[in-house]
């Protein structure tokens, strides 16, 4: 009779010195997890497959990374495709050797009971946003490296945990092509309210002006998407859609809503709908500033829910490149733009029951997304 093979799940704690490894080990087999404690220089890439290890711990030590002679490890363990946290030293060394930058000041040295901030991430489920944390160490990273982002910061230390950004999801691409077209009618019906609102009757001149300033960049925009051919059209999904995305993302949810969240201790909710706001202003239009700050917020929670850049990036080019086909399409004469900007506005005297269904699917949608977007466990994850 051939017997049942259990794979245990096995944690490497890959040690630099530091005087917590042996606690670190026990706190991880009091989770009924095997934990492997092995010297920094005694573990390569082929070993560690070869094991068949489920995560790598960096422990902290008591070398600054920048010394020549501080330990390091293999840097093809970082591509291994295996989780990996690293701990205080370990934490520094991991943003050293991803090209990042570690630098020692004494302003910025932190001993003892410190108070962290923390924003959402899957490393800090369950721990409130503002916590106490022991800290013992004279080297910081002032900014993570390329592909990382700051998840917890200090009074005095600007990255006092990082995580690996993460591609989407088929999930998060999937559901983001759903909400985009689902929510079609219930958005055109509130980019013709918003354009028919009105100023009061004082403020005539000021919204003739809006209106005319409008107008004459609704023009300018009808010519920059008016391609009819396949190589202007893709000319267009690359400047129009992925390169004004991709910018703009890294503007407002990339930089501002992380630097107002982690920087001013702010309601994550409330720094998501100040960034929509601020996104929707600095456009300029005042009869499509509502739809656009709607979307603006709807990028916004897309971070929030996956914690990765890349899905916003995606769902604004998507938005974006939709417009860009829509008017090529129209070019060519294979729908009408009017009918399509149409779609779900009812009629003088009509009650608006497709633009009522679209928003409540979208609703919907968007209520089961933080369950469907739940990312699964970071690569990389690093605290002080």
């Amino acid at each position: 009779m051939q017997k049942a093979v259990i794979k245990m799940q096995k944690i490497l704690v890959l040690d630099f010195g530091g005087q917590y490894n042996q606690l670190i080990a026990r706190r991880v087999r009091e989770q009924n997890i095997y934990a492997e404690i092995k010297p920094y220089n005694k573990a390569t890439v082929d070993h560690i497959k070869a094991e068949g290890y489920s995560g790598i711990i960096f422990t902290g030590g008591p070398n600054s990374v920048s010394d020549p002679a501080s330990p390091h490890f293999d840097p093809a363990i970082l591509d291994a495709g295996i989780p990996i946290l690293g701990i205080c030293y370990g934490c520094q060394l991991m943003a050293y050797m991803a090209g990042g930058m570690v630098e020692g000041a004494e302003g910025s040295s932190e001993y003892g009971k410190i108070e962290v901030y923390a924003r959402n991430s899957i490393l800090f489920n369950d721990v409130p946003s503002k916590s106490v944390c022991w800290m013992s160490h004279h080297d910081y990273i002032p900014h993570p490296p390329k592909g990382f982002s700051t998840i917890a910061v200090t009074d005095k230390c600007p990255t006092a945990a990082m995580c690996f950004d993460r591609a989407p999801s088929w999930r998060a691409v999937a559901l983001m092509v759903v909400v985009c077209l689902v929510s079609i009618p219930a958005m055109n019906a509130i980019v013709k309210w918003n354009d028919g609102l009105h100023l009061p009757q004082f403020l005539s001149g000021v919204e003739q002006a809006l209106r005319t300033m409008e107008d004459a960049a609704a023009a300018m925009t009808e010519k920059l998407l008016a391609v009819g051919t396949v190589p202007m059209l893709l000319f267009s999904l690359l400047v129009v859609a992925f390169m004004a995305g991709l910018s703009e993302e890294m503007l407002f949810r990339g930089s501002l809503l992380r630097i107002w969240q982690l920087g001013e201790r702010t309601n994550v909710h409330v720094v998501i709908w100040m960034v929509a706001i601020l996104f929707s202003a600095v456009h300029m239009q005042f009869f499509g500033f509502v739809p656009r700050m709607l979307l603006g917020a709807y990028l916004g929670y897309l971070l929030l829910w996956t914690r990765s850049l890349w899905v916003p990036i995606f769902a604004h080019t998507l938005n974006n490149g939709m417009v860009v086909v829509a008017n090529f399409l129209a070019a060519r004469g294979v729908i009408d733009e009017e009918a399509f900007d149409a779609f779900g506005v009812p009629a003088a005297g009509q009650f608006p029951w497709l633009a009522l269904l679209s928003a409540l699917l979208t609703l919907a949608l968007l209520c089961m997304a933080p369950r469907i977007l739940k990312p699964a466990k970071n690569h990389y994850s690093a605290e002080e």
